[in-house]
């Protein structure tokens, strides 16, 4: 929608240009014609009204694409005001389910049942409720997704073996707690990711391209990436989208 916007915006500008470039000296040009044809005197007042006339249309025009630069700011403004709202109810449902996720895998045997399976149907729902609040198709969000699955589906299977008597489970230890430091390492990505862009977009007073978003996207994972001793804590899928975009090395152009 900001983009159809955008673009009609750049289309009643280019129109309005093209109407003053081609309108005024034609104008000109027809009453030089007819001042030249009838021999028409033209008076100092005569000319200062002319050039008057100018400088009123072109005042018009630029005073007309000022107020069309204010209510394009306003309209972004708007839905960046929206979009923090989204980003903070993000923000809160990544903060529930990774402290949910965490509390029933390091408590579930001191839980009752009733209490694990509580604490299971709410994990589900915030997985959902994710899957609702973002763009399936951005990488980032596709690991977010991924990790919250595996994290569900290993907390389940520790819940199981519990119920079964099988607590033999050091080996699913290290790797929960893999999947837990690289969740919360991609919650981080994704929140400065979309801060970053609403920041732009609203000091820009437009709408980022999909381009600009993936580069500031590349940004925030490079410069993760950087602050971090141990790589175990991205994602694969994070450094191996990294790597193919070849844009690993060029971080602080981005």
């Amino acid at each position: 929608m900001l983009n159809y916007f955008k673009k009609k915006k750049k289309r009643i500008t280019l129109i309005t240009m093209l109407l003053i470039v081609t309108i005024v000296p034609l104008g000109l040009i027809i009453l030089s014609e007819i001042i030249n044809e009838f021999n028409v005197p033209l008076s100092p007042r005569g000319a200062g009204a002319l050039i008057t006339g100018l400088v009123a249309a072109i005042a018009t025009y630029i005073a007309f694409d000022r107020l069309d630069a204010y209510h394009s700011q306003r309209y972004i403004e708007s839905i960046n005001t929206e979009r923090r709202e989204w980003l903070n109810n993000l923000r809160i449902t990544c903060k529930d389910y990774y402290f949910l996720a965490e509390n029933l895998y390091t408590n579930s045997n001191v839980m009752p049942s009733c209490e694990k399976r509580k604490i299971e149907n709410q994990l589900h729902e915030k997985i959902i409720y994710l899957k609702l609040l973002t763009n399936p198709k951005e990488e980032h969000v596709k690991v977010l997704h991924k990790l919250t699955k595996e994290i569900y589906d290993n907390v389940k299977n520790k819940n199981k073996a519990e119920k079964e008597n099988n607590c033999n489970n050091s080996s699913g230890d290290d790797n929960i707690k893999t999947l837990f430091n690289q969740l919360e390492t991609t919650m981080q990505i994704i929140l400065k990711t979309e801060w970053s862009i609403i920041k732009q977009e609203t000091k820009k007073g437009e709408e980022l391209n999909d381009e600009e978003k993936q580069n500031k996207m590349i940004k925030v994972i490079c410069d993760t990436n950087n602050s971090l001793n141990n790589n175990e804590q991205i994602h694969s899928n994070l450094l191996s989208y990294l790597n193919g975009a070849h844009l690993n090395k060029d971080c602080d152009n981005k």
